[in-house]
């Protein structure tokens, strides 16, 4: 038996597999699932996510369509950044969260999934406890 492997799924794996009720209060049509990081973004184990999300950001700050988002069931989407503050500056930091939360694709989905890996405290700010999962590198015992 084959078992087939995405990129990223070593990190979302090990989210739990729904939203939970605080979530889902809190943001109403978006589940997200941010990974702050202890492992720096040039690790060999982000060899292959080091840029996703990238093509997106232009596009969720103008709210611009999302051209690169996966489809998931009942309509939504799935949309995934891995560290997207190499890719912003300061200000856009600070509303990278807002402005995609308030992009008209996202609002009109009746769920979007978000998963994030960030080392950034600016990102991180914009959070709940329900949402984040700290990953870590148990070589050295983090």
């Amino acid at each position: 038996m084959t078992t087939v492997r995405r990129a990223g799924d070593w990190i979302f794996s090990k989210f739990p597999a729904k939203p939970t009720d605080r979530q889902l209060a809190t943001y109403k049509n978006l589940w997200w699932r941010v990974a702050l990081s202890h492992i720096p973004p040039r690790d060999e184990r982000f060899e292959f996510e080091r840029d996703f999300g990238m093509p997106l950001i232009p596009a969720v700050l103008e709210h611009r369509p999302l051209r690169f988002g996966l489809k998931v069931d009942g309509g939504g989407q799935h949309l995934t950044f891995v560290f997207p503050e190499r890719w912003l500056t300061t200000q856009e930091e600070y509303s990278f969260v807002s402005r995609l939360t308030e992009h008209p694709e996202v609002k009109a989905a009746k769920l979007t999934v978000v998963d994030l890996v960030t080392k950034s405290p600016l990102l991180i700010g914009s959070f709940i406890r329900d949402d984040i999962l700290i990953i870590s590198d148990p070589k050295e015992g983090r």
